[in-house]
């Protein structure tokens, strides 16, 4: 069974039924190597169904032949496209990383896709090319030049973890909010319980570690230690750094064993279980 295909776990003549994964990718948090072991799996799914997700026909088709869904999209969001075209019930999922190293990765990664050049930088829309262009002429040893990059861009680098995986736009949030915004949730992972994900999701263990996306850095991140970056981090990203620490705390009640598989997973348990797990 550890190695059978998904398909075996349910029949795919009940497909419009059955509960839909969901994955909710923040960048630069490993998402794109949890996308690949979804596409591993066997079962049919897509990625960055941002590209698609506002258009209703698409969305619907969609929705009566994949198994799994990821995207760069809010969970309201997701939800919301989701539900107004299928009633499937969903199973959402998400990973979330280190504030600071994912603040750092993906301003890195503005830089990263200008010298990944071709169709692919170009593919971008116009306003991350922009962006891009901005980081790459700012002196990126400098503490206010790269604080003057995150306040001109902050929507998409300040407190992004919580304004993707809560849909809030609070830079302040209560454990009490965390603990609600969070409960629809399947399982809200760090990199500590990456396997525990992947498990979960697909049931079956991370058998030789996938990386996808990764790149050197095109500048110093040692600037982010200094003491101007900090205190401006401190106030302006302090909502990611809040819900990174409630979930940290959190899973070592919930995943004790960071390094033992959970022996549950949906794909094992069989689909018909959805509903004695509160899927949404």
């Amino acid at each position: 069974m550890e190695e059978s295909s998904i398909y075996e776990w349910f029949d795919l003549t009940e497909k419009a039924s059955a509960p839909l994964i969901v994955f909710i990718h923040v960048p630069k948090t490993t998402g794109s190597t949890v996308n690949a072991y979804l596409k591993r799996s066997g079962a049919r799914g897509a990625s960055h169904v941002e590209a698609w997700i506002d258009d209703s026909t698409i969305t619907a088709a969609k929705l009566l032949e994949l198994d799994w869904v990821s995207g760069h999209v809010p969970f309201s969001k997701m939800l919301a496209r989701i539900r107004a075209q299928s009633s499937r019930p969903v199973l959402p999922f998400t990973l979330l990383r280190d504030p600071i190293k994912q603040l750092i990765s993906h301003y890195n990664w503005l830089i990263e896709i200008y010298h990944r050049r071709g169709r692919f930088y170009e593919g971008h829309p116009d306003h991350i090319k922009e962006i891009s262009e901005s980081i790459r002429k700012s002196d990126n040893t400098s503490p206010s030049q790269v604080i003057t990059q995150l306040k001109a861009f902050s929507r998409l680098f300040l407190n992004q973890q919580s304004r993707i995986v809560l849909s809030s736009h609070s830079k302040t949030l209560t454990n009490a909010e965390f603990t609600e915004g969070l409960k629809a949730y399947e399982m809200v992972a760090t990199e500590g319980q990456f396997s525990h994900l992947i498990y979960q999701m697909t049931g079956r263990a991370e058998n030789g570690r996938i990386r996808k996306n990764v790149s050197k850095y095109h500048f110093d991140p040692s600037v982010f230690e200094s003491a101007e970056l900090r205190a401006f981090l401190a106030e302006n990203h302090a909502a990611d750094i809040a819900l990174y620490r409630y979930v940290v705390e959190r899973n070592k009640e919930l995943y004790p064993m960071t390094n033992t598989l959970q022996r549950t997973s949906w794909l094992r348990a069989g689909w018909h279980r959805a509903g004695n797990r509160g899927a949404i």
